[in-house]
């Protein structure tokens, strides 16, 4: 064992003034029994009380003193130094039941385990961009020369994995939909992209009210298999939930909420050699027309919220949870609009539609650049500056937006839904 290291005292400035203070004193009283009395013991005493007061001042000054030992540091058990620090990226896996939801965007040291003893070896990471890959949350079909599509996340989001809204589309069917998950419900993005992706597969299933009833259930036990099966064990290192997982079946069984819109070109009843736009809605999600009018874009319809001020914070949804499905029935709008080649048929994400009837009422200009946007560079520039109001008019709320613009083609026998 090592001594402890040797420092030099120091005398405190109130030692120091007392010494002096009591130097001076026994001074004074000297000169003072010289002048006025006996010189022999008082002058003496004094001389001597003042040396001594000198030569304690000095001693405590000059001599060393030992430093106060140094207090080890509490050491850092090696099941804390040693534990891997995580990044989640895209949804945050549920936890088992009881214990604390685990965080996202992670930095810094681990906190220590709960249990002392070593941390148990991390399971496999997933690749973090697994889920850009996953046909059953990401897959989106390509447009093509008749219909444009245009989707983008919200400003603060890091990538797409994070935008909950999602479309489909079919041009050969003539088969067009858009779907915007509900924030806050569990994993909407794949249910959005689920149900687009049935209408445009299956439209008599939406429009069909038994069929409805009897599919929607269904559709929903499809997102379940996929969250149990596929996005659970991914993110757990292939491990099945099990009995332990309570609140991730709590969270399965409250399940996602979308909305929809659907739109399918159907030969018209009435008008031979005619399509008829059938719109199928379920929310806030909305339907717009516009026929040319010399170099502009005039709005012929809107379905079904034709007022800004009819957007509210709780629309409408259709839920994975099959205890709703009646009441989807009820929600369901179904309307039909006669159409003619060449015009411009819009489907919109709710904040996109509302701000899209805001700039028409308050006879903004940026919507027709919007109709008449050709890429998704250009698109994304437009949202930007949509949402900062650039143009004086009601900005762009900060939402998910998904846009897809169908050019009506000539009628082609073959070609479209039938009812």
């Amino acid at each position: 064992m090592t001594s402890p290291p040797i420092a030099r005292a120091t005398t405190t400035p109130a030692l120091w003034w007392v010494g002096l203070g009591l130097a001076l004193v026994s001074v004074v009283l000297g000169l003072v029994a010289l002048v006025t009395g006996p010189v022999g013991l008082l002058l003496i005493l004094a001389l001597v009380l003042a040396a001594v007061m000198v030569l304690v001042w000095v001693w405590r000054l000059l001599t060393p003193v030992a430093a106060p030992a140094a207090v080890p540091a509490a050491p850092v058990p090696a099941a804390v130094s040693a534990r891997p620090v995580l990044r989640q990226q895209g949804p945050v896996p549920v936890p088992p039941s009881g214990a604390a939801p685990p965080s996202t965007h992670v930095v810094g040291r681990a906190p220590a385990p709960l249990i002392p003893g070593p941390a148990p070896a991390p399971a496999a990471s997933p690749d973090p961009r697994w889920l850009e890959r996953d046909p059953f949350y990401s897959a989106l079909e390509a447009p093509d020369a008749a219909v444009r599509a245009f989707i983008a996340p919200k400003h603060e989001a890091d990538s797409m994995v994070e935008c909950e809204d999602s479309y489909a589309l079919d041009s050969a069917a003539r088969r067009y939909a858009v779907a915007d998950g509900v924030s806050g419900s569990e994993l909407p993005r794949p249910w959005a992209r689920l149900l687009a992706r049935t209408f445009v597969q299956h439209p008599n299933y939406f429009t069909d009210a038994a069929a409805f009833a009897a599919q929607l259930p269904r559709l929903g036990e499809q997102w379940r298999a996929w969250v149990t099966e596929i996005w659970f064990p991914t993110l757990n290192g292939g491990r099945a939930p099990g009995d332990g997982d309570a609140e991730f079946q709590r969270r399965v069984k409250a399940g996602a909420q979308a909305t929809l819109l659907g739109c399918a070109l159907v030969e018209a009843a009435q008008r031979p050699r005619q399509y008829t736009a059938q719109v199928v809605a379920v929310g806030d999600a909305d339907f717009f027309q516009f026929r040319r009018a010399g170099t502009a874009w005039q709005q012929v319809a809107t379905y079904p919220i034709a007022d800004p001020h009819d957007f509210g914070r709780f629309p409408h949804t259709l839920l994975t949870n099959p205890d709703y499905a009646e009441k989807a029935v009820e929600w369901r709008r179904i309307g039909d609009f006669p159409v003619e080649a060449g015009d411009l048929l819009v489907l919109a994400t709710d904040s996109l539609a509302k701000w899209l009837l805001d700039q028409v009422r308050e006879g903004g200009n940026q919507w027709q650049q919007v109709l008449a946007c050709q890429s998704a560079d250009a698109f994304t520039a437009l949202i930007a500056a949509a949402r900062k109001g650039t143009d004086g008019h009601t900005a762009l709320e900060d939402d998910d937006v998904t846009l897809l613009l169908i050019t009506v083609p000539p009628f082609s026998a073959g070609k479209g839904s039938r009812r």
